[in-house]
C-alpha cells in the first residue's frame, strides 16, 4: 500500500471521536452510508487517495474531484496493493465504487463467471474501505459455512449454539451455490434473508450462478428477497486466472 495512504487509514482507525459523527446510519433499521467531502475522515482518506493515484502514474490532478472519481482512486490503489502491475480495471468496478459511496441502505450482490475476481474485491476492497470509511464490520463467510453441522444442529432444534453468521449486522457470504446440498439448504437461505429483510442485516454476496441457476437452486421468494435487498454487479469477461 502507498504508505501516505496506509497512515491515513490507520489513523482512522484511531478516530472515535470523529468516526462517531460519520458512521453509516440506521434509517428504518438498515445500514446505511454515504461519502462525502464535507466529513473530515472522509475528505482525508478520498483526498489522499486521489493525490496518491495522480502521482503514481504522474497525471494532473482533474479540476473537479467528485466522490466517485475519489472512491475508484482509493479502490484501485487497493487493488493494484493486492494484485500488483498486472491489474485492470474492469467496468463492473464503477458499480461498486457508486455503492460503496452511497448505498441506499442495500447490501452488494456480485455475480459473474469464475476467477473474475468477486471474493478479492469484497475480501481486500470493499471490506477494508467500509471499515475504514465508516467504521463498519463485515463478517466474512463461505456459502459452506450455511450448511456446516453447526447449522444443521440448529435448524434440526439444538438452539444452544447460534449460527455465526447470524450474530453480525454486516456480512459476506461467499461463493452462494457452493455449499453442500442438504435438506435444511433452503431453510438456511430462507433465515439469512429473513433477517435481512426484518432486522436490517446488510449482506454482501458472490456467485458464479446465473439468476435462472439461483432460482432454481433457491427458489423465487429468496431470488426475490435478494433482489429487494441488495445491489446487483455482473462480472463479465474471460477469468483472470487463465
Amino acid at each position: 500500500m502507498v504508505e501516505s495512504l496506509q497512515n491515513i487509514l490507520e489513523r482512522a482507525g484511531a478516530l472515535d471521536a470523529v468516526r462517531s459523527v460519520m458512521l453509516g446510519q440506521r434509517v428504518n433499521d438498515r445500514v446505511v452510508w454515504s461519502a462525502t467531502f464535507d466529513n473530515p475522515l472522509h475528505s482525508q482518506l478520498l483526498t489522499a487517495a486521489v493525490a496518491t493515484y495522480t502521482s503514481m502514474y504522474q497525471r494532473p490532478l482533474p479540476s473537479v474531484v467528485d466522490r466517485v472519481y475519489a472512491m475508484k482512486c482509493v479502490m484501485w490503489l487497493f487493488i493494484r496493493n493486492q494484485v500488483g502491475a498486472s491489474a485492470q480495471w474492469i467496468d463492473a468496478y464503477d458499480e461498486v465504487a457508486r455503492w460503496l459511496c452511497s448505498n441506499d441502505g442495500r447490501g452488494l450482490f456480485l455475480l459473474g463467471n469464475c476467477g473474475t475476481g468477486k471474493t478479492m474485491i469484497v475480501r481486500d476492497v470493499v471490506v477494508p474501505i467500509v471499515r475504514a470509511l465508516y467504521g463498519k464490520v463485515i463478517h466474512f463467510f463461505n456459502a459452506t459455512d450455511l450448511n456446516s453441522n453447526d447449522a444443521s444442529a440448529h435448524f434440526n432444534g439444538d438452539m444452544r449454539e447460534p449460527l455465526a453468521w447470524k450474530m453480525f449486522k454486516c456480512v459476506v457470504i461467499d461463493d452462494l451455490g457452493s455449499e453442500f446440498v442438504s435438506d435444511f439448504r433452503d431453510l438456511a437461505m430462507g433465515v439469512l434473508t429473513d433477517e435481512a429483510e426484518k432486522n436490517g442485516k446488510l449482506l454482501i454476496l458472490t456467485s458464479n450462478l446465473s439468476r435462472e441457476e439461483l432460482l432454481e437452486r433457491y427458489g423465487e421468494r429468496v431470488v426475490d428477497r435478494l433482489t429487494a435487498l441488495t445491489h446487483r454487479v455482473v462480472f463479465n469477461g474471460k477469468s483472470f486466472r487463465c
